[in-house]
Protein backbone atom coordinates (compact mmCIF):
# COMPACT_ATOMS: atom_id res chain seq x y z
CA UNK A 1 0.00 0.00 0.00
CA UNK A 2 2.73 2.49 0.77
CA UNK A 3 5.32 1.37 -2.40
CA UNK A 4 1.37 2.44 -4.41
CA UNK A 5 1.11 5.58 -2.67
CA UNK A 6 4.75 6.16 -3.22
CA UNK A 7 4.63 5.51 -6.93
CA UNK A 8 1.85 8.18 -7.39
CA UNK A 9 3.20 10.72 -5.41
CA UNK A 10 6.37 10.64 -7.33
CA UNK A 11 4.09 10.40 -10.30
CA UNK A 12 2.57 13.55 -8.77
CA UNK A 13 6.26 15.41 -8.88
CA UNK A 14 7.03 14.57 -12.16
CA UNK A 15 3.68 15.92 -13.72
CA UNK A 16 4.16 18.88 -11.01
CA UNK A 17 8.08 19.56 -12.78
CA UNK A 18 6.07 19.46 -16.29
CA UNK A 19 3.51 21.73 -15.38
CA UNK A 20 5.76 24.19 -14.30
CA UNK A 21 8.28 24.24 -17.26
CA UNK A 22 5.60 24.27 -19.45
CA UNK A 23 4.30 27.94 -17.74
CA UNK A 24 7.61 28.99 -17.77
CA UNK A 25 7.89 28.04 -21.76
CA UNK A 26 4.88 30.00 -22.41
CA UNK A 27 6.10 32.87 -19.97
CA UNK A 28 9.01 32.91 -22.58
CA UNK A 29 6.40 32.53 -25.81
CA UNK A 30 3.97 35.18 -24.27
CA UNK A 31 7.11 37.66 -23.89
CA UNK A 32 8.42 37.05 -26.97
CA UNK A 33 4.83 37.06 -29.02
CA UNK A 34 4.61 40.36 -26.85
CA UNK A 35 7.75 41.44 -27.97
CA UNK A 36 7.09 41.44 -31.82
CA UNK A 37 3.92 42.43 -31.37
CA UNK A 38 5.25 45.56 -29.93
CA UNK A 39 7.65 45.51 -33.16
CA UNK A 40 4.89 44.96 -35.63
CA UNK A 41 2.94 47.84 -33.98
CA UNK A 42 5.68 50.07 -34.38
CA UNK A 43 6.36 49.12 -37.85
CA UNK A 44 2.65 49.95 -38.28
CA UNK A 45 3.14 53.16 -37.42
CA UNK A 46 6.01 53.69 -39.44
CA UNK A 47 4.13 52.35 -42.88
CA UNK A 48 1.10 54.75 -41.61
CA UNK A 49 3.33 57.87 -41.56
CA UNK A 50 4.91 56.63 -44.69
CA UNK A 51 1.45 56.01 -46.18
CA UNK A 52 0.12 59.76 -45.37
CA UNK A 53 2.84 61.66 -46.65
CA UNK A 54 2.69 59.27 -49.76
CA UNK A 55 -0.85 60.27 -49.57
CA UNK A 56 -0.53 63.93 -49.13
CA UNK A 57 2.04 63.85 -51.66
CA UNK A 58 -0.45 62.05 -54.59
CA UNK A 59 -3.43 65.04 -53.04
CA UNK A 60 -0.71 67.61 -53.92
CA UNK A 61 0.18 66.29 -57.07
CA UNK A 62 -3.77 65.84 -58.14
CA UNK A 63 -4.42 69.30 -57.42
CA UNK A 64 -1.09 70.46 -60.09
CA UNK A 65 -2.79 67.75 -62.17
CA UNK A 66 -5.89 69.38 -61.82
CA UNK A 67 -5.24 72.91 -62.56
CA UNK A 68 -3.27 71.88 -65.60
CA UNK A 69 -6.47 69.50 -67.05
CA UNK A 70 -8.82 72.74 -65.95
CA UNK A 71 -6.14 74.54 -68.00
CA UNK A 72 -6.07 72.32 -70.96
CA UNK A 73 -10.40 71.60 -70.90
CA UNK A 74 -10.15 75.66 -70.95
CA UNK A 75 -7.96 75.83 -74.19
CA UNK A 76 -9.80 72.97 -75.73
CA UNK A 77 -13.01 74.74 -75.59
CA UNK A 78 -12.11 77.60 -77.04
CA UNK A 79 -10.14 76.16 -80.05
CA UNK A 80 -13.56 73.73 -79.99
CA UNK A 81 -15.71 77.47 -80.45
CA UNK A 82 -13.12 78.31 -83.22
CA UNK A 83 -13.67 75.20 -85.00
CA UNK A 84 -17.43 75.38 -84.52
CA UNK A 85 -17.43 78.73 -86.43
CA UNK A 86 -15.25 77.35 -89.01
CA UNK A 87 -17.33 74.36 -89.43
CA UNK A 88 -20.83 76.54 -89.73
CA UNK A 89 -19.25 78.88 -92.29
CA UNK A 90 -18.54 75.49 -94.09
CA UNK A 91 -21.81 74.03 -93.16
CA UNK A 92 -23.30 77.33 -95.11
CA UNK A 93 -21.33 77.06 -97.78
CA UNK A 94 -22.13 73.43 -98.82
CA UNK A 95 -25.98 74.05 -98.25
CA UNK A 96 -25.65 77.28 -101.21
CA UNK A 97 -23.79 74.78 -103.26
CA UNK A 98 -26.02 71.94 -102.36
CA UNK A 99 -29.00 74.48 -103.51
CA UNK A 100 -26.93 75.19 -106.82
CA UNK A 101 -26.87 71.70 -107.67
CA UNK A 102 -30.65 71.03 -107.22
CA UNK A 103 -31.47 73.49 -109.17
CA UNK A 104 -29.47 72.30 -112.13
CA UNK A 105 -30.23 68.83 -111.58
CA UNK A 106 -33.46 69.97 -111.75
CA UNK A 107 -33.39 71.65 -114.93
CA UNK A 108 -31.54 68.17 -116.36
CA UNK A 109 -34.19 66.03 -114.85
CA UNK A 110 -36.67 68.50 -116.83
CA UNK A 111 -35.09 67.89 -120.15
CA UNK A 112 -34.41 64.15 -119.65
CA UNK A 113 -38.07 63.96 -118.98
CA UNK A 114 -38.70 65.60 -122.18
CA UNK A 115 -36.37 63.60 -123.99
CA UNK A 116 -38.05 60.62 -122.60
CA UNK A 117 -41.55 61.97 -123.66
CA UNK A 118 -40.22 62.43 -127.04
CA UNK A 119 -38.59 59.08 -127.14
CA UNK A 120 -41.63 57.25 -125.43
CA UNK A 121 -43.69 58.91 -128.33
CA UNK A 122 -41.00 57.42 -131.01
CA UNK A 123 -41.07 53.94 -129.50
CA UNK A 124 -44.88 54.07 -129.76
CA UNK A 125 -44.77 54.83 -133.00
CA UNK A 126 -42.16 52.54 -133.76
CA UNK A 127 -44.33 49.54 -131.85
CA UNK A 128 -47.46 50.24 -133.54
CA UNK A 129 -45.65 49.96 -137.42
CA UNK A 130 -44.03 46.42 -135.62
CA UNK A 131 -47.58 45.52 -134.82
CA UNK A 132 -49.18 46.10 -138.27
CA UNK A 133 -45.91 44.61 -139.87
CA UNK A 134 -46.70 41.34 -137.32
CA UNK A 135 -49.96 41.37 -138.42
CA UNK A 136 -49.23 41.18 -142.09
CA UNK A 137 -46.66 38.64 -141.58
CA UNK A 138 -49.29 36.58 -139.46
CA UNK A 139 -51.40 36.67 -142.18
CA UNK A 140 -48.92 35.60 -144.35
CA UNK A 141 -47.76 32.80 -142.23
CA UNK A 142 -51.49 32.12 -141.94
CA UNK A 143 -52.10 31.66 -145.52
CA UNK A 144 -49.03 29.59 -146.01
CA UNK A 145 -50.22 27.32 -142.89
CA UNK A 146 -53.25 26.72 -145.04
CA UNK A 147 -51.59 26.00 -147.72
CA UNK A 148 -49.19 23.26 -146.36
CA UNK A 149 -52.44 21.59 -144.27
CA UNK A 150 -53.81 21.76 -147.75
CA UNK A 151 -50.78 20.01 -149.72
CA UNK A 152 -50.29 17.90 -146.45
CA UNK A 153 -54.05 16.19 -146.78
CA UNK A 154 -53.46 16.03 -151.06
CA UNK A 155 -50.25 14.50 -149.90
CA UNK A 156 -51.77 11.67 -147.32
CA UNK A 157 -54.74 11.06 -150.03
CA UNK A 158 -51.60 10.29 -152.59
CA UNK A 159 -50.18 7.95 -150.11
CA UNK A 160 -53.12 6.22 -149.15
CA UNK A 161 -53.63 5.67 -152.89
CA UNK A 162 -50.00 3.85 -153.27
CA UNK A 163 -50.69 2.05 -150.24
CA UNK A 164 -54.29 0.56 -151.11
CA UNK A 165 -52.90 0.11 -154.76
CA UNK A 166 -49.54 -1.99 -153.43
CA UNK A 167 -51.82 -3.82 -151.42
CA UNK A 168 -54.40 -4.95 -154.16
CA UNK A 169 -51.16 -5.82 -156.55
CA UNK A 170 -49.84 -7.83 -153.83
CA UNK A 171 -53.58 -9.73 -153.15
CA UNK A 172 -53.39 -10.77 -157.08
CA UNK A 173 -49.48 -12.04 -156.14
CA UNK A 174 -48.44 -15.73 -155.99
CA UNK A 175 -45.76 -15.35 -153.28
CA UNK A 176 -43.56 -18.67 -152.96
CA UNK A 177 -43.68 -17.59 -149.30
CA UNK A 178 -46.18 -16.02 -146.82
CA UNK A 179 -46.58 -12.39 -146.48
CA UNK A 180 -48.58 -9.82 -144.54
CA UNK A 181 -50.11 -6.33 -144.93
CA UNK A 182 -49.52 -3.22 -143.16
CA UNK A 183 -51.87 -2.67 -140.56
CA UNK A 184 -53.32 0.55 -141.72
CA UNK A 185 -55.18 -1.53 -144.67
CA UNK A 186 -57.54 -2.67 -142.26
CA UNK A 187 -58.06 0.71 -140.26
CA UNK A 188 -61.44 2.84 -141.18
CA UNK A 189 -62.20 6.35 -141.81
CA UNK A 190 -60.31 8.87 -139.58
CA UNK A 191 -57.69 6.31 -137.86
CA UNK A 192 -56.42 5.33 -140.98
CA UNK A 193 -55.81 8.77 -141.96
CA UNK A 194 -54.32 9.79 -138.99
CA UNK A 195 -52.03 6.52 -139.02
CA UNK A 196 -50.77 7.93 -142.46
CA UNK A 197 -50.12 11.72 -141.76
CA UNK A 198 -47.95 10.55 -138.56
CA UNK A 199 -46.21 7.85 -141.15
CA UNK A 200 -45.91 9.99 -143.93
CA UNK A 201 -42.22 11.99 -143.32
CA UNK A 202 -39.26 9.64 -141.75
CA UNK A 203 -36.03 11.07 -141.78
CA UNK A 204 -35.96 12.06 -145.52
CA UNK A 205 -37.09 9.48 -147.34
CA UNK A 206 -39.52 9.13 -150.11
CA UNK A 207 -43.03 8.08 -148.85
CA UNK A 208 -43.14 4.75 -150.66
CA UNK A 209 -39.99 3.91 -148.67
CA UNK A 210 -41.12 5.57 -145.45
CA UNK A 211 -44.46 3.05 -145.58
CA UNK A 212 -41.99 0.28 -146.42
CA UNK A 213 -40.01 0.96 -143.03
CA UNK A 214 -42.90 2.42 -140.65
CA UNK A 215 -45.86 0.15 -141.66
CA UNK A 216 -43.90 -2.65 -143.59
CA UNK A 217 -45.31 -5.35 -146.12
CA UNK A 218 -43.88 -8.60 -144.15
CA UNK A 219 -42.44 -11.16 -146.52
CA UNK A 220 -41.28 -14.26 -145.67
CA UNK A 221 -38.62 -14.73 -148.87
CA UNK A 222 -36.18 -11.98 -149.67
CA UNK A 223 -37.04 -12.21 -154.21
CA UNK A 224 -40.98 -12.08 -152.92
CA UNK A 225 -39.72 -8.67 -150.72
CA UNK A 226 -37.41 -7.56 -154.23
CA UNK A 227 -40.62 -8.30 -156.62
CA UNK A 228 -42.63 -6.27 -154.36
CA UNK A 229 -39.89 -3.26 -154.30
CA UNK A 230 -39.60 -3.39 -157.74
CA UNK A 231 -43.26 -3.16 -158.27
CA UNK A 232 -44.22 -0.62 -155.17
CA UNK A 233 -41.23 1.44 -155.69
CA UNK A 234 -38.63 0.93 -158.66
CA UNK A 235 -41.37 1.18 -161.27
CA UNK A 236 -43.35 3.61 -159.57
CA UNK A 237 -40.64 5.98 -159.44
CA UNK A 238 -40.74 5.20 -163.23
CA UNK A 239 -44.35 6.18 -163.93
CA UNK A 240 -43.84 9.51 -162.00
CA UNK A 241 -41.25 10.77 -164.28
CA UNK A 242 -43.25 9.87 -167.24
CA UNK A 243 -45.58 11.53 -166.20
Amino acid sequence: MHSELGAVNWETDVLLRDTLEAARWCELQTDALLRDTLEAARWCERQTDALLRDTLEAVRWCELQTDALLRDTLEAARWCELQTDALLRDTLEAVRWCELQTDALLRDTLEAARWCELQTDALLRDTLEAARWCELQTDALLRDTLEAVRWCDLQTEALLRDTLEAARWCERQTFKGTGSLPSVIGMDGEDRITTLKELRLYNGLDEQENIIIKEPFMFQLQRDYEMFYVEAVDNREVTEEQE
